[in-house]
């Protein structure tokens, strides 16, 4: 009689659970966002000419590559394919280099949309000068804010100082220059 009065309950609570399970089964299942793609230009002065005029350069492949590791941290890779624009010298592929950054987002993450808020990042970057034929190596910091806006699109706002130190394979010294940066991305979270 103990025993049949124990099938009996158990009979009797899996009919009155299983609409809850079943319930909880039919939840559907958010896919946490990861991959982040973006366009982050890119213009800088890169010296002047013998007349005092302004050499700049311009990022011709200025694409962003961002991959969200957990709610706070990703991996972040730029490229570098700079233009240099001389007032009187014909327009020539300067630098190629790729910049490589951990940020860290000290909000959380929503998973649906991707990183957002406040972040602080360590940068390196190493790069080949075509021109004058050096390499260089660029260790900052990197702090911004990005923003969310739609469904996955983001755009952020920083800043970066640090030290370039740069390698001749003619000269045996090797250069160390401070320099900043402002950054400026806007992308897609998927």
């Amino acid at each position: 009689m103990q025993k049949k009065k124990i099938v009996f309950t158990g009979i009797l609570l899996l009919i009155l659970l299983s609409p809850a399970i079943a319930q909880e089964e039919q939840r559907p299942q958010v896919r946490p966002v990861s991959y982040y793609i973006g366009f982050q230009p890119g213009i800088s002065l890169a010296g002047w000419d013998s007349y005092d005029r302004p050499l700049v350069n311009i990022n011709l492949i200025p694409l962003t590559l961002e991959y969200a590791v957990n709610r706070h941290i990703g991996v972040r890779f730029h490229s570098i394919w700079d233009l240099q624009i001389r007032p009187e010298f014909p327009t020539v592929l300067s630098t190629v280099g790729l910049e490589i950054a951990i940020p860290y987002y000290f909000s959380l993450k929503n998973t649906e949309e991707g990183h957002r808020g406040f972040y602080a990042a360590p940068v390196i970057t190493p790069e080949f000068y075509r021109l004058n034929q050096f390499y260089s190596l660029g260790l900052a910091l990197e702090a911004g804010y990005s923003i969310l806006f739609g469904r996955g699109w983001s755009f952020t706002i920083a800043g970066q100082a640090g030290v370039r130190l740069q390698i001749d394979p003619d000269n045996p010294y090797m250069r160390t220059l401070p320099y900043s940066a402002p950054r400026l991305a806007l992308g897609y979270w998927f």
